[in-house]
């Protein structure tokens, strides 16, 4: 009678696989993972502090997420996601007798790609809601004339950098003191069913004005008025003297007791 095989049994073991930020952070390591397989970690977020890539102790309170989207040897590779600020931090920054504001903006990049954007300001001085929409304002133009200018990536590293928020406080103190600018939060979109906010556009009024000024240029006609014109109207040639005699003529008729005398 034959013998009865054993079946075989394969064990797979895991092993650490290393996770490297994007190339704009000089594929720094940012950890490890133990995983049967790398291609299983695609898709998954890795959260790190920001002082881990940029070794200041003072952003220890910041998070970067980094998303894992292919796999290269032993290596994961990963693309930015989000930036986002602790609450508590944020709580810290306020005292009595200072006003805050906050706004959320989706904004397009030089590459095309959305990102939601959360500024965080906070002024010295407690102030009236009417210059506090005004300092929103501001902010707002302040960010998005610079998001179109950079790629995501760069504005991602901006804002870990704070580049981005000096930029937006050098606008806003023109208009108001203010005393921290931090952004809040920021996170890399997908296009469908966003709508980014548009840079601002130069005023209707003056666009008219170049218009007008162009029109008359091109027509040749003399921009002053009819009243300002050194032409003479009908009748400014006759003299002073021959308007005097009319008038004594006519006075003369009118009365015949002069006349006579």
């Amino acid at each position: 009678m034959a013998k009865a095989t054993k079946a075989t049994v394969q064990v797979k073991k895991k092993r650490w696989v290393t996770i490297i930020a994007p190339k704009l952070f000089n594929e720094m390591p940012l950890g490890e993972s133990y995983l049967l397989e790398p291609k299983d970690a695609i898709g998954r977020t890795v959260r790190v502090s920001v002082m881990q890539i940029t070794g200041e102790p003072q952003k220890q309170y910041i998070s970067a997420g980094f998303q894992i989207v292919d796999v290269q040897g032993e290596k994961l590779l990963t693309a930015i996601k989000y930036y986002k600020i602790l609450p508590s931090a944020l709580r810290r920054l306020v005292r009595r007798n200072k006003d805050k504001f906050e706004d959320s903006m989706i904004v397009t990049c030089a590459d095309g790609k959305l990102m939601r954007i959360k500024p965080y300001v906070v002024a010295r001085y407690k102030t009236k809601g009417s210059i506090l929409t005004g300092l929103r304002k501001v902010t707002r133009e302040a960010v998005v004339r610079y998001a179109v200018t950079v790629t995501a990536e760069q504005l991602y590293a901006d804002v870990i950098t704070s580049k981005l928020q000096r930029a937006v406080h050098d606008a806003i103190r023109k208009t108001f003191p203010i005393g921290a600018c931090e952004i809040k939060t920021l996170e890399l979109l997908k296009g469908e069913g966003k709508k980014p906010v548009l840079p601002p556009v130069p005023e209707p009024k003056a666009e008219q004005k170049e218009d007008a000024a162009a029109e008359t240029e091109e027509s040749g006609a003399d921009p002053k008025s009819v009243d300002d014109s050194d032409e003479p109207v009908d009748g400014a040639d006759e003299s002073a003297e021959d308007v005097a005699a009319e008038d004594a003529e006519e006075v003369g008729k009118e009365d015949p007791s002069e006349a006579d005398v």
